[in-house]
Order: C-alpha cells, then sequence, then structure tokens
C-alpha cells in the first residue's frame, strides 16, 4: 500500500478534533509522515497518558456490599492500570505521581491550577517539583498580603456596604454608618453582614452569644440598636383591658389579651412550611420574641419528612430547667397571604407547650371589617407546630396594633 492510500485510509479513521489536526494536510507521500506525526506528538504522549491513568485509578467505584461480580470487575480494572503505569515509569515515580494525586485533590483550585500549569507534559511529575511549586505559590500569597479597605463601597439599591462591620477589631455599635441608619435598614444590615443581633459581633447566632448583655429598653436578647419600640408604650408594656389584634405583615401574626386577667392569648399564625418534596403544608406557629432560638416539634418535622443533621445543644428556661436538643433541621416558612418568605433553622424538640386551655367565646368581639387573621382559630384550644424566636419576630411583627371596641 502506498504512502498515499495509507493517508487517505487514515483520514477514513479519524474523526472528530483528531481529522482536524490533520485535516490541513494535502494528501501527499510526504505529507503522511508528518500527519503521522503530529497526531502522535498530540494524542501518543506518555505523560498524558501516564496522569490520566492515575487519575482513574483513584477514581475507581466503590463496591459498598460483598459482590463476586463487583470485586472481580475493581482488581480487573486496577491490575489494568498498574501495568499501563509499570510500562510508562517505574514504581517511585508511579508513587510519588500518586502521592500528588492526593495532595493536589485537597488544595484550592488557585493552588491546582498553578501546579498543572507548571507541568511541560514531556516528564512525569514529581514530589520535588509539586513541592517546590507549592512553596512559591505560599510565598507569593504571604508577600501578597493586602490591608482591608477602609472605604465602604457603594451597593445596588444605594445601600452602602459596611465594610468596618468586617473588621474583627472594630466596635460595629460605634459604626456612624450603622447609627443613622433607619431602624429597618438597621437591622437589614446587621442581617446581611450576618452579625449577631445581641453583641453586633461575627461568628455565632444570638443562640451561642456569650455576652451577658441585653437590651437596655426591653431586657430582651438583642442589642439597644436594634430594639422596636411600640407605639405610645412607655418602657415596660402594660397589660390591657381590651382585646388587641396585632397587624402582621398582612395577617403574619396577631395577638389577643382578654379582659379577664387569668387568660392571656399569645401570638400564633397559620403558615405555609415547605416539607422535603418541595411542597407546603400548613403549620401553626407560636411568636415568641423571649426565645433565642427557633423550635418546631417532632411530630411536625416527621410529617414534613424533614432532612435533620446532629446537634448537642442544651436549652435553659425558667427555673434553671434544662433541656437537651440533638437534631436541628432548615426550612422555608412563607405567609398564605402574601410572598413573605424566611429561610429558617429549627431545633427539633419532642413538645412545645403553650395552647389555650379552652375554648374562649369570642363573638361579643368586634373585628375590623376586609381584615385577615393569621390565625382564624386562635381561640381554640390547637397544638403548636412550631416556635418562632426572637432571631425572626422582629422580622414577622410589623408595627401597629388595631384596638377591638
Amino acid at each position: 500500500m502506498s504512502k498515499i492510500e495509507k493517508f487517505n485510509q487514515l483520514l477514513n479513521c479519524l474523526r472528530g478534533p483528531a481529522l482536524e489536526t490533520v485535516r490541513a494536510f494535502q494528501v501527499t507521500a510526504d505529507n503522511y509522515t508528518k500527519a503521522l506525526d503530529r497526531l502522535k506528538q498530540r494524542y501518543d504522549n506518555p505523560t498524558l497518558v501516564f496522569l490520566d491513568n492515575i487519575s482513574s485509578l483513584f477514581a475507581l467505584p466503590t463496591v459498598a456490599k460483598s459482590n463476586g461480580q463487583q470485586l472481580r470487575s475493581l482488581i480487573d480494572h486496577a491490575s489494568a492500570l498498574y501495568n499501563s503505569l509499570r510500562s510508562l515509569s517505574t514504581e517511585p515515580q508511579i508513587c510519588e505521581a500518586m502521592l500528588i494525586s492526593i495532595v493536589m485533590g485537597k488544595v484550592d483550585q488557585e493552588t491546582k491550577r498553578k501546579w498543572n500549569e507548571s507541568l511541560d507534559y514531556t516528564t512525569l511529575p514529581s514530589w520535588e517539583k509539586c513541592v517546590g511549586v507549592v512553596e512559591r505559590h505560599c510565598q507569593y500569597l504571604e508577600s501578597d498580603k493586602k490591608p482591608p479597605a477602609e472605604a465602604p463601597m457603594s451597593q445596588p439599591g444605594g445601600h452602602r456596604s459596611h465594610s468596618q462591620m468586617h473588621q474583627t477589631d472594630y466596635k460595629t455599635f460605634r459604626c456612624p454608618e450603622l447609627i443613622n441608619l433607619a431602624l429597618d435598614n438597621r437591622l437589614n444590615a446587621v442581617k446581611r453582614h450576618k452579625l449577631c443581633i445581641n453583641c453586633l459581633g461575627r461568628g455565632q447566632l444570638v443562640a451561642n452569644c456569650p455576652s451577658t448583655r441585653r437590651c437596655h429598653s426591653c431586657a430582651l436578647p438583642h442589642h439597644s440598636l436594634l430594639h422596636r419600640p411600640s407605639p405610645g408604650s412607655a418602657a415596660a408594656p402594660l397589660p390591657l383591658p381590651q382585646a388587641e389584634p396585632v397587624q402582621v405583615s398582612d395577617a403574619v401574626a396577631h395577638t389577643h389579651t382578654e379582659s379577664r386577667s387569668d387568660c392571656i392569648i399569645l401570638a400564633t399564625a397559620l403558615i405555609l412550611v415547605k416539607e422535603s418534596s418541595g411542597s407546603y403544608k400548613i403549620g401553626r406557629a407560636l411568636l415568641d420574641s423571649c426565645s433565642q432560638v427557633n423550635f418546631i416539634s417532632e411530630e411536625f418535622a416527621q410529617r414534613l419528612r424533614l432532612p435533620r443533621s446532629k446537634l448537642n445543644f442544651e436549652i435553659r428556661s425558667i427555673g434553671e430547667t434544662q433541656t437537651r436538643i440533638k437534631h436541628h433541621a432548615t426550612t422555608n416558612i412563607k405567609s398564605r397571604h402574601n410572598g413573605f418568605e424566611l429561610l429558617l433553622d429549627f431545633c427539633v424538640t419532642s413538645h412545645i407547650a403553650y395552647h389555650p386551655e379552652s375554648e374562649i367565646d369570642i363573638s361579643a368581639w368586634n373585628f375590623p371589617q376586609h381584615s385577615s387573621l393569621a390565625d382564624e382559630s386562635f381561640n381554640k384550644s390547637r397544638r403548636i407546630d412550631l416556635l418562632l424566636g426572637t432571631e425572626t419576630f422582629f422580622d414577622i411583627l410589623a408595627v401597629g396594633q388595631v384596638k377591638l371596641g
């Protein structure tokens, strides 16, 4: 067979990128050798084959259960890869390449990219060269440290980023930008930067806050800068003789105080809670501004089939009563009346105690027309599925009350 015939046969066998590699060559006897050399240079690279075999060795599937066929397949593939590696290198070179693969699997993407750029793909990689590349990258990172920016940067919507909040040695409560914000914007800024709402520090939630300080106005676990005063109220709220529903984000929650001194109805709401399948179920939530964490009952969590994570957490309540929390779950809640929605973390507990002991007669109560209650059965004895704590309370509860006359 002549070289021209071999060239034509070669072109008929090639597909895709391999064909594009030699398509520019004219079909002549001299160009056949050149085209063949180009293909060998591109695809017959022993270093690339070696590295690919190392990657394939670490990507072998795991055999979870005893299965003869799967075990035999694993051994056959591993043996084939090992024999291929032995034909391309020595055992010390294989060991070094495996060590490099393990280490590069644990570094960040930038360091991995530096290592890949250092390979010339004409010689096998060595551990000594890998150490040298990482050491040089470490020296560059240590010499390229820059001081944190002092000037705040603007963000979309006209709000400025409080860059000083990111500095661990900065007293956030002295930040003039934070102090000058309106209350709602101040609270949004604290949440946007993931600060503790009690001490304004970084790195913990209010439930884990080590500070013993509380709000100077109401003594609740939030910072004084985040205190939301009740309209026309003094520092210490007094019980009202008439029932008062509170409008909450278009009926997100409400509260009533009955005229009798021995019966108080706390704020509850029927809300939509996202289950594991993505759909929503209605749950009854109790709003508690004194609770530092959110709770969900064991029964309701099982109905939602929420995935759980282990948690070793101790809850202390009045009288130093201690409750051990072993699991927590994360899910979304949203209003039944508008688009208000929050992603919350819940401690799973066996029971949430509050509910009215008996049905309360509200036939004489004068509700405003065209108003939607957050819990239409607030006066009836029903189980509580969730408890929303202080971290959520101020997001949900709107300022203003409607008095029932």
